[in-house]
């Protein structure tokens, strides 16, 4: 597997730097903005719902989700390429053309020649929130043009750099884990409980585990 290490570090409420080690730096404006208006949340209640209720959201949103491809032109439903047009924006917002880009397409093209993973790994400053919600972007939703990059091979990670060092644990021969499952669901909303079929999955999933001495 290989590793892209990318910082995102806040200038305001509005712009960050994208830096790649060794690489270069690039500015960039977070998406979603229209003015001074921020639809970060009209953008994410529209991801946590089945489909599309017009009583959720107001005309002003209607209108912004309508301009930006998430809402049909007909205004009674998602557009059918809503989840392609917000991953296009999210890509454009975290690779503008520049040497991000072009060191992110080089260590894409290296991973695919190997036959392997692209390990990206967004790092936020651990005090980002107080001058952005860089974090609050579904980042791996992004789409480079042809396709998701989820379906390339890459995948995503998120490590906040905190100022303080990890502490100094001793090694131990097995992981102790706990699994909690929710039981939330909402009608209005269109949010199904966990279904039976993906908690038997997991169950087993971790029941192999623990049979091979993994975990415990």
């Amino acid at each position: 597997m290989e590793t892209f290490e990318l910082y995102l570090s806040p200038i305001n409420d509005k712009r960050f730097k994208a830096i790649v080690t060794q690489s270069g730096e690039t500015d960039s404006s977070l998406p979603f903005f229209d003015n001074e208006n921020d639809f970060r949340i009209t953008l994410l209640r529209s991801l946590e719902i089945n489909g599309f209720n017009s009583e959720y959201f107001s005309s002003e949103e209607k209108y912004w989700m309508r301009d930006v491809g998430i809402l049909a032109q007909n205004g009674k439903c998602f557009d059918n390429n809503y989840l392609v047009n917000i991953g296009q924006a999210l890509y454009s917002s975290l690779f503008p053309s520049g040497k991000v880009e072009n060191a992110f397409k080089s260590a894409l093209q290296l991973a695919q020649s190997k036959n392997t993973q692209l390990h990206l790994q967004l790092r936020f400053e651990d005090d980002s929130g107080k001058l952005s919600r860089l974090a609050d972007y579904p980042w791996e939703l992004i789409h480079d043009g042809q396709d998701f990059l989820l379906h390339q091979q890459v995948t995503f990670s998120r490590y906040i750099a905190h100022n303080k060092f990890p502490p100094n644990l001793p090694p131990v021969e097995k992981l102790n884990v706990l699994l909690i499952s929710s039981a939330a669901s909402d009608k209005e909303l269109g949010l199904q409980k966990l279904s039976k079929k993906e908690q038997q999955a997991i169950y087993k999933g971790l029941e192999t585990a623990n049979k091979e001495g993994n975990i415990h």
